[in-house]
Parts: structure tokens; C-alpha cells; sequence
């Protein structure tokens, strides 16, 4: 699509799967979150008051320093050899085999810490990743075990991409869109309920809205452009103002805009059109 910046991160849930077996289901939770963000030292503190033996904690605190690129696995060969990690590691390496033959092996990362879909996926998993929208372009993997919940077992694999961060990050690298990213708006000000009728009719023209209960205007434009989305609406009295961030421009919107007031507003919005 014309993306040329960006990270295949790579997980593989059944090298720390087993291993969470031996936490207890009231902690497991907080230590996956705790292992995702490889804080070795809490996660230590986590397992001996979840009470998991020293060897089994040993194997989860080790997963921390396993994130980086493909020496990552003779990494993890050194510190898990029981069979059953030789072979999922085996099989992450024919996943990475398959990626560098295609040409992307510098846009490969390793991380053995992430867990957090271990419910959910099976085997190798996969995160895509560009600078641009703080998250996944895009996520996938193996996940044999969710089609014999519907009583038809069979080995599965899926991808699906997040396109509106997809657009974000192509536009974050420059490429032209031609007018396809949606706009995006942040909706602050006045009371829980106007917000919320302001984001579903933006929402309702194809906007993508966050809501925020910033207390000043000028806090909702800093997070606004701290997070490149195009318009500030902020309510004021019966009306709301319109920011638009690209250059601090405001207008005055009173009541509901019909849906021709709504087109100028968000061609305004998006390219400065001043009618």
C-alpha cells in the first residue's frame, strides 16, 4: 500500500503458556501485563506472593530480555531447553526464515515476553507496527484452538488490518491519500451527554471521535495535538467552538448542523477551506 517504514513484531504464546499454567488464575492476569512490559523486578515480587516455585518464576522473568531481533532465539535456546520450547522456538524460526526470504528480515522483531493473547492464540502471532498511530496497524497469528469451540477443529490462521490506523501511519510517512484518512476530532467540554451527542453526529459523518473530560480548552488542544487529530470541538454555552489544530483557526458552531453545514465544516476542518 505503499508503506515502507515499519516492524513485523513477533510473538510465540506457547514458550511462557505452559508456564502460566503454574500461576494462579486470580494473578495471571497482572503478571502477563507485568511481563508485557518486561518489568522484571514486579514481576518477581508478583510470582513469589502468587506463590509460583523459583524455577517456574525463574522461566517467566527470563522472557523480559528476550525482545529484539532474530538473536533472540539462540538467546532463548540457551535458557529454555525443555522439548516442548525447542519446538515452539523451531517453529517462530521457520516463521522468521519465511519473512528474511521475502526480504524483510530487518523489519523483524522478536518478543517472547508478549503473552497477552494467550488465550486467544495458538502458536506464532504477529503485530504490525509504524510510527504514526501509537498502535497496531494491524495483528494475527495461529489460533487452532477457536474453531473447535464451534465443534469443527482445524488448524487456523488470521490477519486483520486496522485500515484507519493503516491510513494514519501512510499519512504520518508522507504518502498522499487523496482525501481518503477520515477526519479525526476530539469532542471536550460541557456535560457528559452533549459530548456524547456531539461524537455520535460527527461519528454518524464518518469521523473518528475521541471524548475527553478535559477541563480547559487549552488542555484539550494540547492533547489533541499531541495526538495529530485534525479538529478541537469544544462546548461553550448553548454552542460549541471549533478549532481546527492545523493552524489554531476557530469558528462558532450554534446547535446541530444540518447536513450541508456539515460538509463545509469538515472540508474546513480538513484542508482550510474558509467557506
Amino acid at each position: 500500500v505503499g508503506l515502507r517504514d515499519f516492524l513485523v513484531e513477533l510473538a510465540q504464546v506457547k514458550i511462557g503458556a505452559e508456564v502460566l499454567d503454574h500461576v494462579p488464575a486470580n494473578a495471571r492476569l497482572a503478571v502477563v501485563e507485568t511481563l508485557a512490559a518486561k518489568d522484571a523486578t514486579n514481576l518477581e515480587k508478583l510470582l513469589k506472593s502468587a506463590g509460583v516455585i523459583a524455577n517456574e518464576r525463574r522461566r517467566l522473568i527470563m522472557l523480559c530480555d528476550l525482545y529484539g531481533d532474530r538473536s533472540v532465539l539462540s538467546d532463548a535456546r540457551r535458557g529454555l531447553r525443555n522439548s516442548a520450547a525447542r519446538r515452539a522456538l523451531d517453529e517462530l524460526e521457520r516463521v522468521v526464515e519465511r519473512l528474511e526470504s521475502a526480504g524483510l528480515g530487518d523489519r523483524v522483531a522478536i518478543d517472547l515476553s508478549d503473552l497477552r493473547r494467550h488465550s486467544y492464540y495458538t502458536g506464532v502471532s504477529m503485530t504490525l507496527l509504524a510510527a504514526g498511530p501509537g498502535e497496531p496497524l494491524g495483528m494475527g497469528g495461529r489460533y487452532d484452538d477457536l474453531l473447535r469451540r464451534y465443534d469443527a477443529p482445524a488448524p487456523a490462521t488470521g490477519f486483520a488490518f486496522e485500515v484507519d490506523n493503516v491510513l494514519w501511519a501512510l499519512s504520518e510517512a508522507g504518502v498522499s491519500l487523496g482525501g481518503k484518512l477520515p477526519l479525526r476530532a476530539v469532542v471536550a467540554g460541557g456535560s457528559d451527554a452533549r459530548r456524547r451527542r456531539t461524537a455520535e453526529l460527527w461519528r454518524g459523518r464518518s469521523a473518528r471521535v475521541a471524548v475527553i473530560p478535559s477541563k480547559s480548552i487549552e488542555e484539550a488542544k494540547r492533547y489533541a495535538k499531541a495526538w495529530d487529530y485534525d479538529l478541537l470541538i469544544w462546548h461553550q454555552g448553548s454552542g460549541a467552538r471549533l478549532t481546527r489544530l492545523s493552524d489554531g483557526r476557530s469558528r462558532t458552531l450554534k446547535g446541530e448542523p444540518g447536513d450541508e453545514l456539515f460538509a463545509k465544516l469538515i472540508s474546513w476542518a480538513r484542508v482550510g477551506d474558509e467557506t
